[in-house]
């Protein structure tokens, strides 16, 4: 082989840079490099190898000339890794282990190459050259040339050889670090991307933070607060409550497959395990995914906000929009219940200044009362309702001083929610163990609506508690305030009344009293009961005994005002049964019916017992 003069040289460097220069793939320009050397250095074909990243395998790179099939073979060998045992004499791994040149001058007469020898026979070689690729002191390949016959190298073709080489390591070098200065850029370039992503997105998310908290400060409620999220994000938004009911969307309600599924109890419960730490989050859906946001207060779990999503780019602005959005509805909430609370107080404590009489004109009070709906010249009945037992309850129910008092206030909500449900434009004052409503009536059928109401309200609290019982007391009809106050004190008798004779889940009107009421003044409806009990005792016992009708026939005969054909008609009997029972009944009681102080008794004693008398005594 002649040696190649340095123009020849100089002319292949200069190929080589060129096509360095216009960024060719590294592979064109290795297999330009040995082609050139295969022709410089008189090889039968040539070829490189270079590791992969890990550097535990090698493959060809660049080849010239290679026999066909030799390159699937060496692909094949190569799969084993470089440290394998089977490839420890290869020329190629002492190249690149030992960072010399390996020279193989007659391939059949090395033994360490015996191992390949078939593959050398087969693919027409005899002689064979590996030079490592250097780089900073760094073997970073191998350049194999082969040839057909068996041959010595000089130094000067061995220099050759290891000069084309070192214009291979160099190409390689600069491939790499081209190629690891585009990934450079095009990571550059995405993280610019991504920042300015982010930009907008924080742009927008304060966009989107300023217009729903401009809408909370303006009163906008929460239909502006879901109009606007939906134009901020430009996609239809929609609000549900804690029972996943639709409250409001904009603009145009959501499909009914959300609907169907925020319906289920169960689907809002696996929710809440997904959101569980996460104020939103994505949810699968058919039609999309969807971003659902919880509205929280503390621990209370008050609605939900759900959007389409916008795809996976914008999925972080969704997220937060949702957040806000969430995050607003809980402070419109809030907002709201302070506002209720707050009316609520002021119309408790206006509620108990009429009860009281803690006002100094009644014209400025009934002029302050249209301010709540209220017409303090119209009639209006004092309704006062109470628990039953409540302390005794507690006890039996085994509550602590913390639950009893939750449970407490929840019932007199759901009481103050029934009246003001069942009687519109009533004002409530809510206290200690029970609800009093100042309410509007119309006559003597206001009574009739208002038992009604309360035995709604005892059904109510008995499933909220079961065993526990209300009591009501009606006032008289009242047409000015200071009627008012005393509709009040009589409803309270009446309830106090009822508790102290131990007449649980009962409702006493004033109406019902008549000249029982002078006796509730005195605050003794136990002294009054049995007082009834002693003068028609033995009348009471008889009828127990017998099944006798002689306290019927008494309180048909006090309604008849004493006339007793009128009597035995109410009775559908003779008038001489009348007359019989009537006597029997003054032989048992030792009365005389014709003694104004005995009849006064009798009467005072039978609507008592009507009245008052059905009951247990208290603690009993």
């Amino acid at each position: 082989m002649a040696v190649s003069s340095p123009p020849e040289l100089q002319a292949v460097f200069q190929e080589v840079v060129q096509s360095l220069a216009g960024e060719r793939p590294l592979r064109a320009t290795l297999d330009m490099i040995v082609r050139h050397l295969s022709r410089l250095a008189g090889f039968s074909f040539c070829g490189i190898v270079l590791p992969d990243e890990d550097r535990t395998h090698v493959h060809l790179a660049g080849a010239f000339n290679f026999p066909d099939g030799y390159a699937e073979r060496l692909d094949h060998l190569f799969l084993r890794p470089v440290e394998d045992d089977a490839l420890a004499g290869a020329p190629t791994r002492r190249a690149f282990e030992q960072g010399r040149t390996v020279v193989v001058p007659d391939v059949t007469a090395d033994s360490s190459f015996a191992p390949w020898l078939d593959l050398a026979r087969e693919f027409g070689y005899r002689a064979m050259v590996s030079v490592p690729l250097h780089v900073q002191g760094q073997v970073i390949g191998v350049l194999n040339g082969y040839s057909q016959t068996a041959r010595r190298f000089s130094a000067e073709e061995l220099a050759v050889v290891e000069t084309m080489a070192g214009q291979a390591a160099v190409a390689v070098r600069l491939a790499t670090l081209l190629d690891d200065q585009q990934a450079t850029i095009a990571r550059l370039r995405e993280l610019n991307e991504e920042l300015e992503r982010q930009r907008t997105v924080l742009e927008r998310a304060h966009d989107i933070h300023r217009r729903l908290t401009a809408a909370v400060l303006t009163g906008s409620g929460f239909e502006e607060v879901v109009r606007a999220l939906a134009e901020l994000i430009e996609r239809p938004a929609a609000a549900w409550d804690a029972a996943g009911r639709l409250v409001c969307a904009s603009p145009l309600p959501p499909g009914p497959e959300l609907e169907g599924r925020f319906h289920s109890s169960e689907f809002r419960r696996r929710l809440s395990a997904m959101l569980a730490g996460r104020p939103a989050c994505s949810l699968p859906a058919p039609g999309g995914n969807v971003i659902v946001g919880q509205v929280r207060i503390g621990g209370e779990l008050l609605g939900y906000v759900t959007v389409p999503e916008g795809g996976a780019a914008w999925r972080d602005l969704d997220l937060r929009a949702v957040e806000h959005a969430a995050t607003v509805l809980a402070l419109e909430i809030v907002k709201e219940r302070v506002a209720r609370e707050t009316e609520e107080r002021l119309r408790s404590d206006f509620a108990l200044d009429l009860l009281h009489r803690r006002y100094e004109s009644e014209e400025r009070v009934v002029e302050r009362a249209r301010y709540y709906g209220l017409d303090l010249r119209a009639e209006h009945r004092v309704l006062t309702v109470g628990l039953d037992g409540w302390g005794a309850y507690q006890k039996r129910q085994g509550l602590s001083e913390a639950a009893a008092n939750r449970l407490r206030a929840r019932l007199l909500q759901q009481i103050g929610d029934g009246i003001d449900r069942a009687l519109p434009g009533s004002l409530l004052h809510t206290g200690g163990e029970g609800v009093t409503a100042i309410c509007p009536a119309d006559g003597p059928a206001t009574v009739t609506l208002l038992r009604r109401v309360v035995a709604d309200l005892q059904r109510r609290v008995e499933r909220a508690a079961p065993h526990l019982t209300v009591s009501a007391g009606i006032g008289a009809p009242a047409r000015s305030p200071g009627e008012l106050a005393a509709s009040y004190e009589q409803a309270t008798r009446c309830l106090q009344a009822e508790q102290a004779l131990g007449r649980s889940g009962r409702c006493l009107c004033v109406d019902d009293l008549g000249v029982l009421g002078l006796f509730l003044e005195a605050g003794r409806p136990a002294s009054l009961v049995e007082f009834a009990r002693a003068r028609l005792g033995p009348a009471l016992q008889h009828d127990a005994r017998t099944g006798g009708a002689l306290r019927r026939t008494l309180e048909a005969y006090l309604e008849a005002k004493g006339d007793l054909a009128t009597c035995a008609r109410a009775l559908s009997v003779h008038v001489n049964t009348v007359k019989y029972r009537l006597h029997r009944i003054e032989q048992l009681c030792g009365l005389d019916l014709r003694d104004p102080q005995d009849l006064l008794a009798v009467t005072i004693s039978s609507l008592a017992l009507r009245v008052l008398g059905e009951a247990r005594p208290p603690g009993g």
